[in-house]
């Protein structure tokens, strides 16, 4: 497909981008899990004992970041191979706006209520996708971000449940958007493959 510029973008690009980030945050989601107090880093400064990262909330922040990009990203790959427009998406950060996007392609019923969910509370989470990756926004406030789960008040006191929930929670949707974009490719292919049927020459 073109963009408003004509330059071409394919969406695929977009859900290979998209994999990469869910394979990186389950790898990270099953680490975290097994090292539930201490993160050792081993230092490549030889003066340097190996460092040790407390693992509170600030580990989890570049695990969050990931989970909610490959969403953001699958779900971009799908409007756009839908034929959604680029330049509807090429600034657009917000879960919910993008996800709507996709609804208004492929119908709200093929989207289930656990994934809107999911992206709802990711979106209240992180509207915009820049507190994951900031300690202060642009005005220079401090951002607090709790927990996306609501029934998980704080990730600092209650992380081994936290992450617990999070990795069951992020393997249900991945594998949902996943079947979804399977799904969306079938019915592209019968669909191009019935109007090869009936494509007589003239």
């Amino acid at each position: 497909m073109n963009s408003e510029d004509g330059k071409i973008i394919n969406p695929n690009e977009f859900l290979a981008y998209a994999k990469n980030y869910e394979r990186a945050a389950k790898i990270l989601l099953r680490e975290i899990s097994e090292y539930t107090d201490i993160w050792k880093i081993q230092s490549d400064d030889p003066k340097m004992d190996d460092i040790s990262l407390k693992s509170d909330e600030y580990g989890l922040f570049p695990i969050l970041y990931a989970v909610r990009h490959y969403l953001e990203l699958q779900i971009k790959g799908l409007y756009l191979s839908e034929g959604g427009k680029f330049e509807n998406i090429k600034t657009n950060h917000s879960l919910q706006s993008i996800l709507d996007l996709l609804c208004t392609l492929i119908g709200s019923d093929r989207i289930s209520h656990i994934t809107k969910t999911y992206v709802q509370k990711l979106h209240r989470y992180d509207s915009s996708s820049e507190a994951l990756r900031y300690p202060y926004d642009n005005k220079g406030t401090k951002i607090e971000l709790g927990s996306p789960e609501e029934n998980v008040s704080n990730a600092y006191d209650d992380r081994s449940r936290l992450v617990k929930i999070l990795q069951e929670n992020f393997s249900n949707v991945s594998r949902e958007l996943e079947n979804l974009e399977g799904n969306l490719n079938a019915e592209k292919e019968i669909k191009n493959e019935m109007i090869g049927e009936y494509d007589f020459p003239s």
